[in-house]
C-alpha cells in the first residue's frame, strides 16, 4: 500500500505542501458548462494529527469561489455555535513536495479557519 511519511519539527507541528480547489461536483459542473474551473491554490498547510475535520482560512475560499453549502452545529471548550461548511478538494504532496506522490480528496467538506493561508488548523 502506497504511503507517504513526514518529518515532524522539533515544536511538533506538521507542515506539509498541500493544494486546495473547488470540490470535484462543482469543478464537473462548471466543466460541463463549458467553464474552467480555478486552479487549485498552493499552500502550506499545518496537520492536526488529533483533529477530526479539515479548516480553510475564508481568503482562500473567497480566492476560488466556493460558497458554504450548509450551517453545522459545532462544540469546543469556548461553547457551542453554527459553522459554515463547503466542499474543497485537497491534496497534499509528499516530501518531495511537486515532483513525488500526491493524497488526494476530490470532495471533503471543511469549515473556516481563522489563520491566513493555513489549510488545516489545529483546533485551540
Amino acid at each position: 500500500m502506497p504511503s507517504l511519511n513526514f518529518p515532524v519539527a522539533a515544536d511538533d507541528s506538521l507542515v506539509v505542501t498541500a493544494a486546495i480547489g473547488q470540490g470535484a461536483t462543482a469543478m464537473n459542473s462548471q466543466i460541463r458548462a463549458g467553464q474552467a474551473p480555478p486552479r487549485p491554490i498552493h499552500v502550506s498547510a499545518t496537520i492536526d494529527t488529533g483533529s477530526t475535520a479539515v479548516a480553510v482560512s475564508i481568503q482562500l475560499l473567497s480566492q476560488l469561489g466556493i460558497r458554504s453549502h450548509k450551517k453545522l452545529p459545532s462544540k469546543t471548550a469556548g461553547g457551542r455555535f453554527s459553522v459554515d461548511m463547503y466542499w474543497i478538494s485537497l491534496y497534499v504532496y509528499g516530501t518531495a513536495s511537486f515532483a513525488g506522490p500526491v493524497f488526494s480528496i476530490p470532495d471533503v467538506e471543511a469549515s473556516l479557519c481563522s489563520f491566513r493561508w493555513t489549510l488545516m488548523c489545529s483546533s485551540e
